[in-house]
């Protein structure tokens, strides 16, 4: 993979080098049609090298490791923190390319893998919604942070503010009610 890498790198030098040159021809033209033609037509050619080496420079870096837990966390953050390995293999094309990458944040506690409705799930804890409530800490009521009140209406015990992680569509607090 290293060495598609250089190959790019180089296919883009060279289209700067090409282009340089066909700028110094239109410069150097002054009038001249066949130094105006080759410096049009270098010019061209170079930024049609450098779109190639470009693309492929990309590309590298999309299917690289870096790249692929990069495109891993924007499907994660896109799904609210949760990624199943359909959705894996439809943004990759298999489950394979990223195997290696999910089972090392799996080891290094940064991903969980769970398991619900046969199907495997990857949850990233760090991209979860999150909420903020006033609850109660003795009968464990929770209400919005926007009503203006300190104490629990049900019974008396002072209001705390609390953060909590949004698990799911079936997830319900006691004002949902």
């Amino acid at each position: 993979m290293t060495l598609k890498m250089i190959f790019s790198v180089l296919l883009s030098l060279s289209g700067v080098i090409i282009t340089l040159l066909g700028v110094i021809f239109l410069i150097a033209s002054k009038g001249i049609a066949s130094r105006l033609i080759t410096g049009i037509t270098l010019s061209l050619s170079g930024i049609t090298v450098i779109y190639l080496g470009t693309k492929y420079i990309r590309k590298y870096l999309s299917i690289s490791p870096e790249g692929i837990k990069k495109r891993l966390i924007k499907l994660a953050k896109m799904n609210h923190g949760e990624v199943s390995e359909d959705m894996i293999t439809g943004e990759f094309g298999e489950f394979d390319a990223a195997e290696e990458i999910i089972k090392e944040l799996v080891l290094s506690g940064a991903v969980t893998k769970t398991e619900r409705d046969k199907r495997v799930y990857y949850i990233f804890p760090d991209l979860k919604m999150k909420i903020i409530l006033k609850q109660c800490p003795y009968c464990g009521n929770d209400y919005p942070v926007r009503e203006d009140i300190e104490k629990c209406p049900s019974c008396g015990g002072d209001l705390k503010m609390n953060k909590s992680i949004l698990f799911g569509k079936d997830e319900r607090y006691s004002m949902d009610e």
